[in-house]
Formats: structure tokens, sequence, C-alpha cells
């Protein structure tokens, strides 16, 4: 959506964990937008090793209220795309954020939905549109999505805080740019690294031993990954490889490298990797 407004948006990604939002807070940015699972009272986070950290609405307002710079509030607009996050959002505007889009408290938010409002709502945001519009805008995306068994039901889940707020203002005005996104935006997505193979396709049902892999290899110096050829150790080094390069900034490490074996002269029919 931010491609095709093509307007001189700074946008910056990064992983969920609660050290990340801190930095967040002290370097200061005008929206927040949060995509994850949601719980009546928590918002998960990761934990810095592959696992789930479960932080509280309170532990998220003192965080916030901590990192706030002369009283002031920290975001003029949060979006909270998450189950349940009523709560959540509120937590903002209790913080003095003056615009949040949240899921209804007592709702659980289908995927297709939220893809499909927070697609329209920002294209609406990025081009100009008041923040009031492009709620409505990203509501009706949903009642009109041909992928939603109950539409009016998962439009009706959005919420836009504090309901008694004037959202009839706009978040950007920004210009218009021939390309986005711009080459000085500083967006970790845009370090491809190049020497990592294709992610592979199927991947499912291999979260445990990801997370196994993962927290040998942050724990010690060499971990070998050993089986029947076959059963998908390539695959297995391949997405940890992705896993980590896409946390850079919270499991540290300066580089990664994926080398291809080298195949031996086939014999009898057969090769094996030097």
């Amino acid at each position: 959506c931010f491609s095709e407004a093509s307007r001189n948006i700074d946008l910056s990604y990064d992983n969920a964990t609660t050290g990340r939002l801190q930095a967040v807070l002290t370097r200061g940015f005008k929206c927040l937008h949060f995509s994850g699972h949601g719980h009546p009272y928590s918002l998960t986070f990761e934990d810095g090793s592959g696992g789930i950290h479960w932080f509280s609405v309170e532990q998220l307002k003192a965080l916030i209220s901590g990192g706030m710079d002369n009283g002031e509030a920290p975001f003029e607009f949060v979006f909270v795309s998450a189950c349940h996050s009523a709560l959540a959002g509120h937590t903002f505007v209790d913080c003095g954020v003056r615009h949040v889009v949240c899921c209804q408290q007592e709702s659980q938010l289908m995927d297709r939905a939220a893809l499909s409002f927070t697609r329209a709502f920002y294209l609406a945001l990025a081009v100009g549109r008041t923040l009031k519009d492009s709620f409505e805008i990203g509501k009706h995306a949903v009642l009109s999505s041909a992928t939603l068994l109950n539409p009016e039901e998962e439009m009706s889940k959005f919420m836009l805080l504090p309901e008694n707020g004037n959202h009839d203002v706009p978040i950007f005005k920004a210009d218009e740019v021939s390309e986005w996104p711009l080459n000085s935006m500083n967006s970790s997505k845009g370090d491809i690294n190049d020497s990592l193979p294709t992610p592979p396709q199927g991947f499912f049902g291999r979260e445990a031993d990801l997370y196994h892999v993962l927290n040998l290899v942050l724990n010690r110096r060499l971990v070998n990954i050993v089986g029947q050829t076959g059963m998908g150790r390539s695959s297995l080094a391949a997405a940890l490889c992705h896993y980590i390069d896409e946390r850079k900034s919270t499991l540290l490490f300066d580089s990664i490298y994926f080398v291809r074996p080298m195949m031996k002269r086939q014999v009898a029919g057969k090769s094996s990797p030097i």
C-alpha cells in the first residue's frame, strides 16, 4: 500500500521484542504498528530465543510511561493489530496517544480480515485522507472482501479509540515521490542477504525443531544437524538462517552465510557431498 501511494514516508521494520519497543520509544516515531497475537490481558512479544514473551498491559503501560519525554505522548497514532487488543489500545490512549486502532476485547480477528483492512487503511492514510475516513475505508474493504465468510461480523471488530475523539485529521501530509521506498530509507527489510537460499516451501510442523536448533546455535560454538538423506536437514538449516537473518537487531549476529556443499563425481550411480 505504501508503494502504491508513492509518498515520501519513512518506514522502519523491526522484530516485536520489548527491547526493540523501548528503542522505538527512545528514538521517537510518529506512528507505531504492532502485528502479532493478542490475549485479553497481554500482547505476545518474542523473547529473543524463539519463544513467546507474554507482556501484560500493566507492563506495557509501565514501559510506555517510562519512555515518555517530558510527559508527552510517545506516538500520534498506534495500530494494535491483534486479537483481544481493546485493553492494550486503551492503555495507549491512557498514555496520551490521540488515535488508536485495535480489535474488540472479546473478539478474535481473522488474518484475512486484518490484511484487507490494513492494506486499504494505510493506502488511504498515506495519500493524505483523514484517519476517520481511512478507518471507514478499511472497514468497507473488509465488508467487500471475497475471502471472508462473515464480512459484516469481521468488519465490526475494528475499533477507533478514543471513541469520542476527533479523528477527522490526516496523519501523513507527504509529497509524492517517483518511486517508493526511497534509497535512503532506514528499513531492516531492505537489506537482502543474497548468500542465503530461497526459503523452503511447505515448511510446516517443524517449529519445535527450529526452536531447538536455534537455542543450540545461541549457546554453542558448533551445531551439527545429522540424519538420513531426504529428511529435511538442509531445509531446517535454510529456515534457521532466514529466521536469524530477519532478527539481526535482536539476536545480534554480525553476519550469516549459507555454504552449499559440492558433489563428488558419481560412483556406481551415487554421489555424495564434500
